[in-house]
């Protein structure tokens, strides 16, 4: 489970568009964690631990919060690509 591309601002045609840009392994890694740890806070369980060990096993399962929040996030970056398409067949 990966996060592959980020975006970052950029003015083309006279608009602010998100670019998307390829992750090195760190940053993969570091944005992972950081969409599990905030799909932890959310979850009922009492001890951190055991919120930490469920989120873990449905994420191998393909389920949980943060593989949600990671298709959510996938889908928002196809979109951003597809607009740039058109912008490029554009001008």
């Amino acid at each position: 489970m990966t996060i592959i591309f980020d975006t970052f601002k950029k003015r083309i045609a006279g608009k602010n568009l998100l670019v998307p840009t390829g992750l090195t392994h760190y940053k993969r890694a570091n944005a992972m964690s950081k969409l599990v740890i905030s799909s932890l806070k959310l979850r009922k369980e009492k001890l951190f631990v055991d919120r930490l060990f469920n989120e873990l096993v449905d994420a191998y399962n393909n389920k949980g919060l943060s593989v949600s929040k990671k298709l959510n996030y996938t889908k928002q970056l196809k979109d951003i690509i597809t607009n740039i398409r058109f912008l490029n067949e554009k001008y």
